[in-house]
């Protein structure tokens, strides 16, 4: 038997002072965020208001932050709950929003800070002194708690000017659930005195504002989604607290409030894109079909709404899809060719970026059954009239022919007559294509296929709107059709217009 001298102990993981630092300087994104969660601590205080003030002399600036709740009474309190970062909180406390009890190292990381309450003042200057903080005691009382931060560098190299301060600042604080003051403008505002969209027990929202959808902690702001992946815009303020990440800009993915607040957000998106009538946007287009594709809606629900664009721009619905009876493919937006074919009814072009949007890494033919969960034999067809873009475009074409006024109709000068009295303010004439309904060189002339007027009947409503849109499409462009058939911003700008 071979002998050993092992020897087994038990050890612990502790923090090098640098994770501390590191931990103050970098949790904190903005000044305005740690000025939040200075708010956030006055109000756990019990202060029924907060006052931020920004002095400014010689260049320097000085950022004063005050409150009315009960401070720190004791070197106890001072040296157990302030000095020790992560001090668990006791329940009896009755705490809003805290959890790790970091969040005064934001506002240490800013400037030079003179904190004081009831007798005490603490002076922590981390970029000089790091961690060591000096603490005097036995001074005149004062109520609740002052901090004054000498900050270590102009908050307008982070904001453009004093209103972009003060509006990043309401963002963070908008509806917290005291009255929050900057330079003695109240930037809060209750939330239960105000109209909101929809309200339940988890939550108050406000649907239809803003460019992205906000979410509020308990009236603290938490972070922002994009609208395609919230599925719409507006603002969610929590009556209840959300669990969030360590520097509370993330909410967690198991937080049972939050996905209760974004069961309803997604549910109002949706109902909200089943009835609209107007052209729908990207990022609803995209709610929409994320909602098919995860099987949370049917794909039935959306069977008039457009919900799939070609490469020239128009919307196409999946009772469209299921009436097929020509190819289709897949092609990049705007693409000539394509645009063209689909003109003179070759072939269906959908514009490909769906793909990536959605995540498709398949074969293009059966994208319409991974979309359904291969659940739906109504678009097996579909795959079947599925042709590869090269295949449709291989013997495609182009050519354009005008017609002399000679070689003309009578009822095709009479249109022109009609067109000329109408002073559309560009001349017009009757050609032969192989590819286009109409044509325009931009400025000065369009041009209309003489197949696409054959068969028209003008006493027809259809027909005439028909022959209309064509017109209104060809006046949209602005560059010469012949030559280059895309479709850009302008061109969608003039058509709605």
């Amino acid at each position: 038997m071979i002998e050993t001298n092992e020897t087994t102990t038990s050890r612990r993981f502790v923090a090098h002072d640098k994770l501390i630092i590191d931990v103050i300087k970098r949790q904190a994104g903005s000044l305005s965020k740690a000025i939040l969660e200075a708010s956030m601590n006055a109000k756990e205080a019990g202060a029924t208001e907060f006052h931020i003030q920004l002095v400014q002399n010689d260049g320097h600036y000085r950022l004063i932050m005050s409150d009315n709740g009960k401070g720190l009474t004791s070197v106890d309190e001072i040296t157990k709950f302030w000095e020790v970062f992560g001090q668990p909180h006791d329940a009896i406390e009755g705490k809003i929003w805290a959890n790790f009890r970091m969040g005064r190292g934001q506002i240490f990381a800013y400037g030079q800070n003179i904190w004081r309450t009831a007798t005490f003042q603490m002076f922590v200057d981390v970029d000089n002194h790091g961690l060591e903080y000096k603490l005097t005691t036995d001074l005149p009382f004062v109520n609740g708690c002052e901090i004054t931060v000498d900050l270590y560098r102009s908050p307008f190299g982070e904001y453009r000017n004093a209103t972009e301060f003060q509006s990043a600042i309401k963002k963070q604080i908008e509806f917290m659930p005291f009255p929050v003051y900057f330079n003695d403008v109240l930037l809060s505002a209750d939330p239960t005195k105000l109209n909101w969209t929809y309200e339940d027990e988890n939550a108050w929202y406000l649907f239809g504002v803003g460019s992205n959808f906000s979410v509020y902690n308990l009236g603290a702001f938490a972070f922002s989604q994009d609208v395609v992946e919230a599925g719409v815009c507006g603002i969610a303020v929590s009556k209840k607290q959300l669990q969030l990440n360590f520097a509370r800009n993330q909410v967690i993915s198991t937080c049972p409030v939050w996905n209760e607040i974004k069961r309803i957000v997604r549910k109002h998106a949706v109902n909200k894109i089943k009835r609209e009538v107007r052209r729908l946007s990207h990022s609803e287009r995209l709610v929409a079909l994320t909602e098919i594709l995860n099987g949370d809606q049917s794909w039935e629900d959306f069977r008039t709404v457009g919900l799939f664009y070609t490469s020239n721009g128009l919307s196409v619905n999946f009772n469209q899809l299921l009436k097929l009876t020509i190819p289709w493919t897949f092609c990049c937006d705007g693409d000539l060719n394509a645009d063209r074919l689909q003109s003179c009814g070759s072939g269906m072009f959908l514009n490909e970026s769906i793909l990536s949007q959605l995540g498709y890494c398949g074969t293009k033919q059966h994208f319409f059954s991974w979309l359904m969960g291969n659940q739906d034999g109504q678009f097996a067809r579909l795959s079947k009239l599925y042709v590869d873009y090269h295949e449709i475009t291989k013997n495609y074409n182009p050519s354009y022919q005008l017609l002399p006024a000679n070689k003309l109709t009578t009822k095709e000068r009479r249109f022109l007559k009609v067109l000329e009295e109408m002073n559309i303010g560009r001349q017009c004439f009757i050609g032969i294509s192989t590819n286009a309904l109409a044509w325009t060189d931009g400025h000065a002339y369009i041009t209309f296929d003489r197949k696409f007027l054959e068969g028209k009947s003008f006493n027809h409503t259809d027909d005439v709107v028909s022959v209309v849109i064509t017109l209104i499409h060809e006046l949209s462009h602005e560059n010469d059709t012949a030559a280059s058939d895309l479709h850009g911003p302008e061109f969608y700008e003039n058509f709605y217009e």
